[in-house]
């Protein structure tokens, strides 16, 4: 996804991102992000489209995009995407005007990185409106297939968090050629090396929670939550909306590390990538305890400032 914190410009169908984007998943009420989509699809009647302020528009161009989920019996799952008519969006020009204006955050899905223009023309728009930039890595195949143009946009100082998951971090590692001792820690050595150019580096290590370092040496991390996994499709994205959820309210690197595990770990307990009224009521109480204030008071308080996230894919 290519986006900031109250906007979502979607390559996957509106229902995929309506499941797992914190928008409408909301830790706090729906309020967390307000979701604008701009979804390049052919049909789009199928879709709930309750939550969008912004109707996705539509594209004859090729099919709708979506993505097959593969779900085994030990709750892990593998997805084979289609980017469909999504591909077609290939340049920041083609998106609203005044994207930008009040953004704090373009979160972007490594997905994006094969439409490698858009890619770079919606980060520096970002950048230059002084938002801050994010990308998750998305797939270790992602990482092979589009390292250049990842080196690329790290190397030119557009992105501020790194998000990725043990497998995409070593595939970097891989992708520019660093070798690690026997013994020694890749995911450290991975870390390090994006921190040469980004401000956080974020990795998420399944069952055994995440760790996060910053360039500046802080360093956060976070156990999983230690519950039976029943599925864990969507739950990186929690995970990553978590942690950027209280990134943006200023919070501690370990606070950050801590909501982005308990937002996981919701997530890895449901069947399919929507949380429950229940699991919601269970995660802002977890939320208020890892920090210490009720969440949706403080994203009232962030609402009223009138930024927003944009999250794209």
């Amino acid at each position: 996804m290519l986006g900031t914190s109250n906007t979502v410009w979607a390559t996957v169908p509106v229902r995929a991102v309506l499941a797992i984007s914190p928008a409408t998943c909301g830790i706090a009420d729906q309020s967390l992000f307000v979701i604008l989509s701009l979804a390049f699809e052919r049909n789009v009647s199928q879709f709930s489209t309750a939550y969008l302020a912004f109707h996705p528009q539509e594209s004859q161009e090729g099919p709708t995009a979506s993505c097959l989920c593969f779900v085994t019996p030990d709750g892990q799952r593998t997805m084979r995407t289609c980017l469909g008519a999504s591909e077609h969006l290939s340049s920041a020009s083609m998106l609203p005007s005044g994207w930008t204006d009040n953004a704090v955050l373009l979160h972007c899905e490594g997905y994006c990185l094969y439409r490698p223009q858009l890619a770079r023309e919606a980060m520096t728009a970002a950048k230059q409106a002084g938002a801050l930039v994010s990308i998750d890595l998305a797939s270790f195949e992602c990482v092979a297939n589009c390292k250049a143009a990842l080196l690329e946009l790290l190397q030119d100082g557009l992105l501020d968090l790194v998000f990725a998951n043990e497998e995409e971090a070593f595939a970097l590692l891989e992708a520019v050629g660093q070798q690690v001792p026997p013994g020694g820690d890749k995911v450290e050595a991975a870390q390090h090396f994006v921190l040469q150019h980004a401000q956080t580096c974020v990795v998420s290590l399944g069952a055994r929670g995440c760790i996060a370092r910053a360039r500046d040496g802080r360093v956060g991390s976070s156990p999983a939550g230690g519950v039976k996994v029943v599925d864990t499709i969507g739950a990186g994205d929690y995970f990553t909306s978590g942690f950027l959820y209280a990134h943006l309210l200023g919070c501690s690197l370990q606070q950050c590390a801590a909501v982005g595990c308990a937002a996981g770990s919701e997530a890895v307990q449901t069947k399919g990538a929507i949380l429950s009224d229940a699991a919601w009521q269970r995660l802002r109480r977890t939320l208020s305890a890892i920090m210490g204030t009720a969440p949706a008071k403080m994203v009232d308080v962030a609402a009223t400032e009138a930024s927003k996230v944009l999250v794209a894919a």
